[in-house]
């Protein structure tokens, strides 16, 4: 596997950097410590729950904003960019000091050694579904069928925290979820919409 190089629009690179510059000196100290500091970008999705139900699946979902993956004295963070119309009118949102930072680093080094992987390169994209309380890396490949998720903590759904889901495994999940949401079933199911799984074997088969 090969991880496709996203470089993001000059104007939200220009708003990350502003963040740098507030506290420039603590900044520039620990890009020097971690090579990663400066150069991961990648794009935020979310999508609709109808969408998730019709036959285009994930294909429609939108891109919202930037998340520059960084690492300052207090750990990795990521710095969200939010975008506008047409990716226009980039504005700083937030930084996220939770599970979606540590996690991309955590994850970074392992999958070269999955062979499915191989087959082809991928896109790093994160994806939030808010109405499910979903978040899950996204590996984008030319064709959304080959695409794989992995979600992150917390874990609702019967979703497994480090795990990766082929495309359909996930949206099969997904799809159950939004059915039992919209049909008022007992969203305090544990094993729909929660779980205690953790695993450091990022790769579900079947």
């Amino acid at each position: 596997m090969a991880i496709k190089e996203i470089v993001p629009p000059a104007e939200s690179t220009e708003k990350f950097n502003d963040w740098l510059n507030r506290g420039k000196q603590e900044n520039e100290r620990s890009l020097q410590e971690d090579p990663y500091g400066r150069s991961l970008a990648i794009k935020v999705f979310h999508i609709s729950l109808s969408e998730i139900m019709s036959e285009n699946g994930f294909e429609n979902a939108n891109p919202v904003s930037w998340r520059h993956i960084h690492t300052d004295s207090k750990g990795p963070c990521a710095i969200e960019i939010q975008l506008a119309d047409e990716e226009k009118d980039h504005q700083f949102q937030e930084v996220d000091r939770g599970n979606m930072a540590e996690e991309y680093k955590t994850l970074l080094g392992a999958w070269d050694k999955i062979e499915e992987l191989e087959k082809e390169d991928y896109e790093i994209a994160y994806l939030r579904i808010f109405a499910l309380k979903i978040g899950a890396l996204w590996l984008r490949a030319d064709e959304r069928k080959n695409d794989y998720f992995i979600p992150l903590p917390p874990h609702f759904h019967g979703l497994v925290s480090g795990k990766m889901y082929r495309a359909e495994q996930f949206l099969e999940i997904t799809r159950q979820a939004v059915h039992t949401l919209m049909s008022g079933g007992d969203t305090n199911t544990r094993d729909i919409f929660g779980g205690d799984a953790y695993t450091n074997d990022p790769f579900i088969g079947g």
